[in-house]
């Protein structure tokens, strides 16, 4: 799986409305550059049969999906390390890229799970994620129970 971030995208998550300084684009480019050492995206997902509680927003729906996407955690790694050697901005700016790069994970495996629904004769449906409320704690652990323990 390959994650793209635009050096566009990353000044608008940052809040750049006028093009910033040279030094801090050499900084973004570098820290972009180093993204793809960090970064190991993965996707998981499983249908739902009956007979399986679930929670109550997927309760009545005919197909049900559980799923998990992660960009690893080198990112996550690298920006504690960056923080605890004094370099803030390099972290920071390292972090909006991995908030970026989570997204956009999101975004295939929800594609994923649309693929399958469609070969399966289904058009559309919600997507529910950690943050929305109808996910809460417990939720969210009961999702990764269904997905079964996993190394990766």
């Amino acid at each position: 799986m390959k994650i793209e971030i635009c050096r566009d995208d990353l000044l608008k998550q940052i809040g750049y409305k006028s093009p910033p300084q040279k030094v801090l684009l050499e900084l973004i480019d570098t820290m972009l550059g180093s993204m793809k050492e960090l970064l190991e995206p993965s996707t998981l997902y499983k249908e739902i049969r009956e007979g399986i509680r679930v929670p109550p927003f997927l309760q009545g729906a005919r197909l049900k999906y559980v799923g998990i996407a992660t960009i690893g955690s080198g990112l996550e790694k690298k920006v504690g390390e960056l923080f605890e050697a004094g370099e803030p901005t390099e972290a920071y700016i390292l972090d909006v890229i991995g908030s970026l790069a989570t997204t956009k994970i999101g975004n295939m495996l929800w594609e994923e799970i649309k693929r399958d629904a469609g070969r399966k004769g289904f058009k559309r449906g919600i997507r529910r994620t950690p943050g929305c409320q109808a996910v809460d704690l417990a939720t969210q652990r009961g999702i990764l129970a269904q997905l079964g323990d996993r190394d990766a």
